[in-house]
C-alpha cells in the first residue's frame, strides 16, 4: 500500500492535470459500485431479520415496502 502512495504522490508531482483527472473518474467510477454494495447488505440484512423475526414466532408484518433507500422528508425550521 505504501508503494502504491509513493506513486501517487510521484505521479502527482509529475504529471498533476493528467493525475487528478485520473483520480477523479475513477472516484466517480466507484460511486455506483459502492452504492450497489451498499443496497446489497441492506437487502441481506432485511432478509436475516426477517428469517430471525419468522423464527422466533413474531407476527410479520405484510405491509409492502418500496425497494431501495429510504428518503426521509426534511424538517425546515418555521419562521
Amino acid at each position: 500500500m505504501f508503494v502504491l502512495a509513493a506513486l501517487f504522490m510521484a505521479l502527482l508531482l509529475t504529471f498533476p492535470s493528467l493525475t487528478l483527472a485520473a483520480g477523479s473518474l475513477l472516484y466517480l467510477a466507484a460511486i455506483p459500485v459502492s452504492a450497489y454494495r451498499y443496497l446489497a447488505e441492506e437487502r441481506k440484512a432485511a432478509k436475516v431479520a426477517k428469517a430471525q423475526s419468522a423464527k422466533s414466532g413474531a407476527a410479520e408484518d405484510h405491509t409492502e415496502r418500496p425497494e431501495g433507500p429510504v428518503i426521509r422528508p426534511s424538517f425546515r425550521a418555521k419562521p
